[in-house]
């Protein structure tokens, strides 16, 4: 992984430790920042990974149940941390997108299928005026 630190202008490569001594990062299909931690995405589980003066450490993960996919994050304006992720259905053939509360994982809270289309991915904004 490579961190671009606040005012840097190059990429600095960090190693990210597993989550146990044996573990590597395969099979990682994106990594995002939640206002507090990186986040892994490894299908159904996110890992939590904290960057403090360049070095990484694992901090823990979280299961989304019925989650596949790209996820999403959605801070409010102000908060320090995400409280909401987003993301595609476990279904190849599902037309859903599912909400979890964050970062406690579990269950989704809700369903969106109106309009969706075996979605793969999702990226949530601030809705602008």
């Amino acid at each position: 992984f490579a961190w671009l630190p606040e005012g840097g202008t190059r990429l600095t490569n960090v190693k990210v430790p597993g989550p146990n001594g044996g573990r590597t990062w395969d099979y990682i299909s994106a990594i995002q920042w939640d206002g507090k931690f990186f986040v892994l995405d490894y299908g159904q589980t996110i890992y939590w990974v904290l960057l403090i003066h360049g070095q990484a450490y694992y901090v823990g993960d979280t299961e989304l149940y019925h989650g596949s996919g790209q996820f999403g994050f959605y801070r409010q304006k102000g908060a320090s941390q995400a409280t909401v992720v987003v993301g595609p259905a476990d279904s190849e053939s599902s037309s859903s997108v599912y909400y979890w509360n964050y970062p406690a994982g579990g269950q989704p809270v809700t369903e969106i299928s109106h309009g969706v289309d075996q979605p793969v991915a999702v990226v949530v904004s601030l809705a602008t005026k």
